[in-house]
């Protein structure tokens, strides 16, 4: 009888110092956009699952400026993975790249920024960007400093991260996040896109977690930290090249059907006549029998 003994005890102990930890819910955490100085103003909402925003950066004028500077071919890939990157996080919002004679949502380029503050080495930065948002419009322009009105030394958009940061600052503004209000800045760690007088300690091509945090309570969707993992954000632009194929595939006009044409030729009869015998052929093209003459 020793040995049920010895097994209860075995258990008994097992049980007592090996406790069952409970599965661990998912943190999603709350992100009060005006604990950070930052507002929406307005989102780029849409009856649909997904707002496709049709975007282009061949245009000729942006506003009353004309656009001075082309993308090189770099920057067109560092456009594609900026813009693109704030559509991972988004699923209410996808992007799609198009040709600026198609009328897109959204024009960017190169210009001498004359409506706006142009950046001297005096001002921090100044102004580098400047975007005009009209949803009810369905449109949106975003402008750029140009090289040849930069202050001497000047490393704005010549590097990739300050190229994407600026980029998604200025298209992270016209979704309707605003900048941080320089005066209430939030602890150094959480540094945003929205910040723009850091974008030197971002350290990072993807959006961070605050920033994806951000914008996702500005659409209404989960803070839920897988929300925006490597996986969903992949997920997220599988999804967005799908609705873009939708898009592209509703504006292409159904062709007209083509009127059929009858095939039904009208007879004609004909009088035939030989000495005395008469007849009467009924035809397309009638020709009399030989020996017959028509009448």
């Amino acid at each position: 009888m020793k040995k049920p003994i010895t097994a209860f005890l075995l258990i008994l102990s097992l049980l007592t110092f090996s406790p069952i930890t409970p599965a661990q819910a998912e943190e999603c955490p709350k992100v009060d956009l005006a604990t950070y100085g930052l507002k929406v103003s307005n989102t780029w909402s849409s009856t649909k699952p997904v707002r496709v925003i049709t975007w282009a950066s061949n245009a000729k004028n942006l506003f009353s400026d004309p656009v001075t500077q082309p993308f090189t071919t770099t920057e067109e890939q560092w456009l594609i993975e900026a813009i693109n990157g704030l559509g991972a996080v988004l699923e209410h919002i996808a992007f799609l790249k198009v040709d600026a004679e198609s009328s897109p949502v959204m024009k960017i380029a190169y210009t001498a920024l004359s409506k706006g503050t142009v950046a001297t080495s005096a001002t921090s930065g100044g102004q580098w960007g400047l975007w005009k948002a009209e949803p009810g419009l369905n449109k949106s322009e975003i402008q750029l400093l140009d090289s040849a009105h930069r202050f001497a030394g000047s490393t704005m958009f010549t590097t990739k991260e300050d190229f994407i940061h600026r980029i998604q600052n200025e298209v992270g503004n016209m979704l309707g996040v605003s900048d941080y209000d320089v005066k209430n800045l939030g602890p150094g760690k959480n540094l945003t896109i929205f910040d723009t007088s850091k974008f030197g300690g971002y350290g990072r091509l993807t959006l961070s977690d605050l920033d994806a945090s951000i914008l996702r309570t500005a659409y209404g969707e989960s803070t839920c930290p897988s929300s925006y993992s490597d996986s969903a954000r992949a997920l997220n632009l599988i999804a967005d090249q799908q609705e873009g194929e939708k898009y592209l595939a509703s504006l292409t006009p159904t062709p007209a059907a083509t009127p059929t044409t009858s095939t039904t030729t009208k007879s004609t009869t004909i009088t035939c006549v030989k000495s005395s015998s008469t007849k009467k052929v009924t035809a397309a093209s009638p020709k009399c029998p030989s020996g017959y003459k028509k009448k």
